[in-house]
């Protein structure tokens, strides 16, 4: 192609293409290389016929080019050190300005300062002195907290340490052009799985430095104290002495004579210059041959070309043995480069062999370099460039914040509960409602008393009310009920009936805070104690009557209760989107735990305070996250972040029992058990003594929006019913409520106050009261509204009204307390059992055709005896439900006509109604069981919507007993009685105190 009058056509050159491409080349592929060094046209082809294919797609760079883009390597030059006992120096080639690049450093990354580690030979020198490793040690750089070292590839090597003298630092240069990362700012295990260079350092003058001086950097403080360390220890003689140490170098300059005796030369080996490709086997028999040289033929001339001098190709191990025929020579023997023994193998023995084809070098580990007590330490890079999260110490922020929520082990967490109860009746009071940690929010609960393990019932165990709002009014009720879901009432009524649940006491008291919710509710258990077939007093109360939120983790006396209402509850609400939810203080966790790492950094309080607002101001962050971000300005803020284990704890305020004794109410002076009044249910007992005229509890009262209308399950129940004076289809928590004969207002209570039973003196062996009643002296709210009109005090969304327990003469301890209900109430309960009769049996007909009565009462029973088979078959009145649990198997079978006959189960089945009421429970079926297992093999109900509905059954065969619950159906149980034989009736409040503003009757 060079001959210009040679030219092919274009078509001869692709056709030429096409042959190398497919028939010289034909095992290549497309992507290879090779391939694409092919020139693509007869220019190409030309051009690379005059710089060749490696230069071809180089860019020129001229000198402007390099200057604006690249940086000087040789603004050093090596001398030596005007330091002692340096060695070598660098100096300063050029006149170098201030603030300008003495010379970059690319870094070789080693992970482990052990990879500099040497085998010492002298094994009891290097365990008493601790010196293991390479002399490369000394010209890396690294971290006191980390192991890994960063070498130079650069003369910067040369540069020697002067704390005072220092003209220069380092500071980190831009990473490798061929990255994809910014390392320093990647975890150090992606830095890690690099095999080339990725990182590198900037030397930068930090004076003028003049053309001739000698450029010095701070090693840093460790370094310097090591080293007069090793100074001090070397002066003290604790070196052995030895013959002096000459370089392999310097002997083979001086030494014209070989001496036959090796250990002349302590420090030193012989090598002896042989053809590179000379057998390294051993022969079966020893041979003795004359040195014939290496010759001067043309392979002899290519294989110094290819090889050089290169030590390993051309030397061969050896030793003289005498002297040759002259004093130029020496008869040698010649030993294998890599014997497979200990002992060296001998290969041959050369005579005559050439002087200067003979070299010393040095022995191993006989250099000074390998002296046991030689200097090694590693240059320290300044604290402050080196990344934090390269630290061996660092902790990535999900590590901190998951170590704050690790579960608290609270040193008395083996409490019987025994030594709980008399603590909780030694102590003044146990629980307390006062001003709320949470602006804003009113007022919350705090134990007054440590809680030390989990799973511990808080305050009273108080009954759980189903509700409907049968009218669809928008009740302030709404803004403290649960879903039935909560509380396994979904199956009391049909799903047609808005029903919730009203849990009095901490569901109806507590505070909700998403990062900090440390109370839950158990499943409520329907424990009825009275049967509508035997007892006037059935329905009259809730059945679910005995339960307590339970602590989730170990509280402390002053800790505020928080439970969950759902973060629906709070995103629901307009005026709470400022609240932060539980996913805004786990990104704060993680952005505080960054932060504070950043405080160990010397200096850098005020940068934090800065990034702080930064990070509050211009982050474009959500508007919940800002609220919380708020809270945190200061370093001493951040600091408390991590004294409190999380954003969620150094955002609440802890209280004091001074505290809470001077801001708040006891509300745990009652505790609940079995009434002393018959019919009566459960009743309040005094955990303490209390004084004539102490308040026994702040009762909260919360109103009733429509009053009497409201207070049915349904509104297309006709309103009187057989029995005159009674309203038809009353709900249960009726009879909770307080109210006035000339007034609409209706107000239940949230607390304990709800337990409090009647009692007078009007009837024959009756007992006076032990209480009374008395409006709040203390509350603003209810002050305010005694003196309003009730749509005043309608309007409100909340509790608002506070009337105080009062006890009338001093109540002793275990004592029951009552108050008196009313002469309206006393004599619609004496009506009510008067005529009082019991329903006929709805359950259905038994296996023998006898009639079915099953009362709430015979339903629990049932849960104490599940494998009493005569209740494992559904009635009218009762069926059964199984938890979904994810550690049994499950069979899947579709309801077909083949199925049905095999399984004899009807996709008609009425169990098919209550399917998908809710998540956690089906309706199922009782096969079999293993008593001794205490497992059942059950058939859960179940249905797919798919193109068309189908129903199919779900098969458990060792299902745990406790997944199993018996449970009344759908308006069934004992509080659903509607035949105008269950007592309904509000409780009177006193004339006297009743404000007469509020009598609009």
């Amino acid at each position: 192609m060079k001959n210009q009058n040679d030219k092919f056509t274009e078509n001869q050159f692709l056709h030429m293409l096409y042959t190398l491409k497919n028939n010289v080349f034909p095992k290549l592929k497309k992507k290879d290389i090779l391939m694409k060094l092919l020139p693509k046209d007869p220019d190409e082809a030309l051009a690379i016929s005059e710089v060749g294919s490696a230069k071809l797609n180089l860019e020129n760079r001229n000198l402007s080019w390099l200057r604006a883009n690249g940086a000087c390597l040789d603004n050093i030059r090596e001398g030596v050190s005007t330091i002692p006992q340096a060695g070598r120096g660098a100096f300063a080639r050029r006149f170098i300005p201030k603030g300008t690049l003495v010379s970059p450093a690319p870094l070789l990354h080693i992970q482990h300062e052990e990879y500099f580690g040497v085998e010492h030979p002298k094994e009891e020198e290097k365990r008493k002195d601790g010196n293991a490793f390479q002399l490369l040690l000394n010209y890396c750089f690294g971290h006191d907290e980390s192991t890994w070292l960063f070498c130079p590839t650069t003369s910067v090597m040369l540069i020697n340490h002067n704390h005072e003298k220092a003209n220069a630092e380092i500071r980190w240069g831009a990473d490798s052009p061929s990255s994809s990362l910014t390392y320093r700012t990647e975890p150090k295990d992606d830095l890690a799985d690099q095999t080339t260079i990725q990182l590198s350092f900037d030397f930068i003058a930090t004076e003028d430095i003049q053309a001739g001086e000698e450029i010095f950097i701070d090693y840093g403080i460790e370094w310097e104290n090591a080293w007069k360390e090793h100074v001090s220890l070397w002066r003290g003689g604790t070196e052995k002495k030895t013959e002096e140490y000459k370089p392999a170098s310097v002997m083979n300059s001086t030494h014209v004579k070989i001496s036959t005796n090796p250990e002349e030369y302590p420090h030193h080996s012989l090598i002896c210059k042989r053809d590179p490709f000379s057998s390294d086997e051993i022969p079966n028999l020893p041979i003795i041959e004359e040195y014939s040289g290496l010759g001067d033929s043309e392979e002899a001339r290519n294989l110094q070309k290819l090889y050089g001098d290169n030590q390993y190709r051309w030397w061969w191990p050896c030793k003289v043995n005498d002297m040759g025929t002259d004093l130029e020579k020496y008869n040698v023997t010649i030993y294998q480069k890599a014997p497979k023994s200990a002992s060296d193998q001998v290969l041959l023995t050369i005579l005559n062999f050439p002087r200067n084809q003979i070299r010393f070098v040095d022995r191993k580990y006989s250099s000074d370099m390998h002296l046991a007590k030689a200097f090694r330490h590693k240059i320290m890079i300044p604290d402050e460039i080196y990344p934090l999260h390269w630290r061996d110490s660092y902790k990535p922020p999900k590590e901190i914040v998951k170590e704050w929520n690790e579960p608290i082990i609270h040193p008395r967490s083996n409490i019987t509960d025994e030594e709980y109860e008399k603590e909780l009746s030694d102590a003044k009071c146990g629980l307390y409602i006062a001003p709320s940690s949470i602006e804003g929010a009113g007022n919350g609960v705090y134990t007054a008393v440590d809680l030390p393990k989990i799973k511990m019932p808080i305050g009273p165990k108080l009954p759980v009310n189903i509700v409907y709002n049968a009218l669809d009014e928008k009740q302030p009720w709404a803004n403290y009920e649960w879903s039935v879901e909560n509380f396994l009432t979904m199956f009391d009524s049909p799903k047609e009936m808005k029903a919730s649940v009203l849990a009095a006491g901490l569901g109806m008291m507590c505070n909700f805070h998403s990062g900090l919710v440390n109370a839950a509710g158990p499943y409520p258990v329907s424990q009825a104690t009275l049967d509508k077939y035997n007892d006037p007093g059935a329905g009259a109360f809730s059945d679910y009557h005995s339960f307590a939120f339970e602590n989730e983790e170990p509280l402390d006396a002053g800790d505020e209760i928080f439970i969950s209402y759902g973060e629906s509850w709070l995103t629901n609400r307009d005026y709470l989107n400022h609240v932060p939810l539980e996913k805004h203080y786990e990104m704060v966790d993680h952005i505080m735990a960054s932060i504070l790492l950043l405080l160990e950094i010397e200096g850098t309080q005020s940068a934090l305070e800065a990034l702080l607002v930064l990070i509050k101001d211009e982050f474009g962050l959500d508007k919940r996250v800002k609220t919380l971000l708020s809270q945190f300005n200061f370093r001493h803020d951040v600091k408390n972040v991590a004294s409190n284990k999380g954003t969620a704890y150094a955002t609440s305020t802890h209280r004091s029992l001074e505290w809470l004794e001077k801001n708040g109410s006891c509300i745990d002076h009652i505790y609940v058990k079995d009434s002393t009044i018959n019919q009566a249910g459960k009743g309040g007992f005094a955990r303490r003594q209390i004084k004539n005229n102490e308040t026994i509890i702040p009762v909260k009262m919360l109103h009733v929006v429509e009053g009497r209308s409201v207070l049915r399950r349904r509104s297309n129940v006709k309103l009187q019913d057989a029995s005159p004076g009674i309203l038809a289809d009353k709900q249960v928590f009726y009879n909770y409520m307080y109210s006035h004969p000339k007034s609409s207002l209706f107000f239940m209570p949230v607390n304990a106050g709800i337990v409090i039973n009647h009692s007078s003196a009007r009837k024959n062996n009756g007992k006076l009261p032990n209480a009374r009643l008395a409006w709040s002296q203390t509350d603003k709210k209810t002050k305010y509204f005694l003196n309003k009109a009730p749509e005043d005090l309608l309007k409100e969304g909340y509790a608002s009204i506070t009337v105080d327990l009062i006890a009338t003469r001093d109540i002793s301890v275990d004592e029951e307390i009552f108050i008196d209900y009313g002469v309206d109430w006393e004599e619609a309960w004496t009506k009510h059992v008067d005529r009082w009769v019991p329903p006929l049996p709805t359950g259905g007909h038994g296996p023998n055709g006898e009639k079915l009565a099953i009362s709430s009462k015979e339903i629990y029973k049932m849960n104490q005896n599940k494998f009493d088979k005569k209740n494992w078959n559904w009635s009218n009145d009762h069926f059964t439900i199984c938890e979904e649990n994810d550690t049994v198997e499950w069979t899947e079978v579709v309801l077909n006509k083949k199925s049905m006959n095999k399984y004899n189960i009807s996709e008609n089945h009425p169990g098919f109604e209550y399917v998908g009421l809710t998540y956690y429970y089906s309706p199922c079926l009782i096969q079999s069981y293993s008593e001794e297992n205490e497992t059942f093999h059950v058939f859960y109900l179940g249905y797919e919507v798919a193109d068309s509905a189908y129903s199919k059954i779900f098969i458990v065969e060792d299902l745990p007993a406790e997944s199993l619950t018996f449970i009344a159906r759908p308006l069934r149980a004992d509080h659903h009685r509607n035949d105008g034989h269950r007592f309904s009736h509000e409780i009177n409040i006193p004339d006297d105190i009743f404000p007469e503003t509020w009598k609009d009757l």
